[in-house]
């Protein structure tokens, strides 16, 4: 991948340069999946599994809910991290459960 010209620096980071426009929403998932052939990230997975498999992952690693919803640029205050993202990582509760 070529680094961006000076005269691009103020481009949206998303930019088609063939078409020279701004990605659509529509658009963004190919061009995710073309940064990921670029840096030979195995294909197949959608930008939500990837960001749902990352977020599970700081869970499971002990970031706290803000330190999530900063790094995935969810509005203060969010719910989506516990609401979606919280699952699988309950095997403590699952253990003692199993115990009763």
């Amino acid at each position: 991948m070529n680094r961006r010209k000076k005269k691009d620096e103020k481009l949206h980071i998303w930019c088609l340069y063939s078409k020279n426009k701004v990605v659509s929403y529509e658009e963004t998932q190919k061009a995710v999946q073309i940064i990921m052939n670029a840096c030979r990230i195995l294909t197949g997975y959608t930008v939500t599994s990837i960001r749902s498999s990352s977020m599970t992952k700081q869970i499971d690693q002990g970031a706290t809910k803000t330190e999530i919803n900063r790094a995935t640029r969810h509005r203060k205050g969010s719910q989506a991290v516990a609401n979606h993202y919280d699952k699988n990582l309950n095997d403590k509760i699952r253990t003692r459960l199993a115990k009763l």
